[in-house]
């Protein structure tokens, strides 16, 4: 006998594993004629809870319309299992002016979400600095040494006499000598400014 399926005993909020069929037709008055209608069953594995949609064909347009109801009265299904509903397909561009509005509209949601991941989900984060490639710090170029703590005229002058690279062989620290204390110290690049390249000195 097979295990037990997972989704028959989840513990997740019901319907996120749901079981989708078809049934009917069933033969309704509107007005003065008589139509066919079925029914689009829902159930839940976990639970067994049923939901149900009315569909007016056995068509693809009609299904989709019923399976959006579902979803926006219960909220995402992680997975539907069916034995014969089929999907609903690619959208194209054509779809714009198909007489199907539920194509229409999904087109004009996927050319949203296409346009948005392109034109403004680059712009949340925004590098302004360190953009383009810049010169690594090389032993024996002199440097000022930013400090927040004091005025500009007050920095120090130093020479780099050390570099440590980090894996993509980028220099992110350097020991310094400052020549006036006659002391070596560790700093990191972004507290440099580098005055004269070691190629000039």
């Amino acid at each position: 006998m097979a295990e037990l399926l997972v989704e028959r005993y989840s513990d997740q909020p019901p319907f996120t594993y749901s079981g989708i069929d078809l049934f009917g037709p069933f033969y309704i008055k509107d007005r003065r004629s008589t139509v066919k209608r079925y029914r689009v069953l829902f159930t839940c594995l976990a639970s067994r809870a049923i939901h149900l949609e009315s569909a007016n064909t056995l068509e693809t347009n009609s299904f989709i319309n019923a399976l959006r109801r579902f979803l926006s009265m219960r909220g995402p299904v992680r997975q539907i299992y069916s034995d014969r509903v089929p999907p609903p397909g690619l959208f194209q561009e054509t779809d714009m002016y198909c007489r199907r509005r539920w194509r229409r509209v999904q087109h004009l949601a996927n050319e949203f979400w296409h346009r948005w991941k392109r034109e403004y989900l680059t712009i949340l984060q925004i590098r302004q600095k360190w953009s383009s490639p810049k010169r690594n710090c090389e032993i024996g170029d002199i440097v000022v040494l930013k400090d927040e703590n004091c005025l500009r005229n007050l920095w120090e002058l130093a020479r780099i006499t050390d570099v440590t690279s980090s894996a993509d062989g980028l220099v992110r620290k350097v020991n310094v000598f400052i020549g006036r204390r006659s002391a070596t110290l560790e700093r990191p690049v972004h507290k440099l400014v580098v005055l004269v390249p070691a190629s000039k000195c």
